[in-house]
């Protein structure tokens, strides 16, 4: 791997985050082991649900691609990818490194 990349990361819910959608458009997830929650919309949702198992951003923005018609561009459409993660952080996503031999 070249030096200068940023290792990419696999990314999963973490099991002890409980989920409760809130008017079917968004969702409130409660981490009790921190007592913090995060509200999040309706495309967060989605991305959600899609972690209950693990994935890279690359395959969270082709499952994004199938479900939603009127998406930004590639690169924007990465760059929220990347902002929602970070948003939620280690509080609520588990992450390893990908495997990229």
């Amino acid at each position: 791997m070249d030096e200068d990349q940023p290792q990419r990361l696999i990314y999963q819910a973490n099991p002890v985050v409980s989920c409760r959608v809130e008017g079917g458009e968004e969702a409130l997830l409660y981490n009790p082991d921190t007592d913090d929650t995060i509200l999040i919309n309706g495309t967060g949702l989605y991305i959600w649900r899609y972690l209950e198992r693990p994935a890279t951003e690359e395959e969270i923005s082709a499952h994004l691609m199938q479900g939603y018609d009127d998406l930004p561009d590639p690169g924007e459409l990465l760059q929220d990818i990347r902002q929602f993660l970070s948003d939620l952080g280690d509080d609520y996503l588990c992450t390893e490194p990908a495997n990229d031999e």
